[in-house]
């Protein structure tokens, strides 16, 4: 593991922050055009191609957003929590669900059918939205 100056983790903090908060509105960008894009109902007063268009931008920006947030090196997040921050490294790529209440409980009624997101951490969670956004 990379160690820092302490100052370096001081200045990182607020824009790490920042990407951070906007990864989650972001991800809700990202599920309210892929569902309109399906609903196609007309209501969100939007072609199709503008619905597509918006979902491929936020997805974009969600990309970019979690890049910076676990690489760093862009959006002024200096180090990525990759590098720095065992505890992020343990929630998104270790075993279990760290995020949860019962951080031995993955199970999702969503989730029935498909791998075990025991083993895999947040990461792998964040994959398959994006994956299933892009087709």
């Amino acid at each position: 593991m990379l160690t820092l100056p302490l100052g370096l983790h001081q200045v990182n903090l607020a824009p790490t922050a920042n990407q951070a908060g906007r990864r989650r509105s972001l991800a809700s960008s990202c599920v309210h055009y892929a569902r309109e894009l399906v609903l196609d109902d007309g209501l969100s007063r939007m072609t199709k191609e503008e619905l597509a268009g918006a979902l491929r931008f936020y997805m974009d920006e969600l990309r970019d957003a979690d890049d910076a947030v676990r690489l760093g090196g862009s959006k002024g997040v200096r180090v990525g929590s990759d590098y720095r921050n065992e505890y992020h490294n343990e929630v998104m790529y270790g075993n279990g669900c760290l995020w949860r209440e019962d951080p031995t409980d993955c199970s999702s009624p969503d989730m029935d059918g498909r791998h075990d997101v025991s083993e895999h951490g947040l990461q792998y969670l964040l994959k398959s939205f994006e994956d299933a956004v892009e087709k």
